[in-house]
């Protein structure tokens, strides 16, 4: 019973110390930021409603990123948000 409880956990080890550095050499670096997107008509005939959702996203990006970013388990750190914006001229097919 010893015996083979003992065979088990040196073959548990020995697949551990083979696979975790391997596991750890091929991480991913985090990007320098979280890029969104988002489409607002930023001219045209919404202009006047798109400015003010324009506003109210650039002061949440502001608050958050003030607070260090958003936490990304992935790469255990927070990581500043960057806002990517697209003016659709106040046209739906755009």
């Amino acid at each position: 019973m010893l015996k083979k409880g003992l065979i088990r956990g040196l073959i548990l080890l020995i697949t551990l110390i083979t696979f975790i550095p391997f596991n750890l050499s091929t991480a991913a670096e985090a990007p320098s930021s979280i890029k969104i997107g988002a489409v607002i008509a930023l001219t045209g005939a919404m202009a006047a409603g798109g400015k003010d959702v324009k506003a109210g996203y650039d002061i949440a990006i502001k608050h958050i990123n003030d607070a260090g970013g958003i936490f990304v388990k992935e790469y255990n750190k927070k990581l500043p948000i960057e806002l990517i914006v697209l003016d659709d001229e106040s046209d739906s097919v755009k």
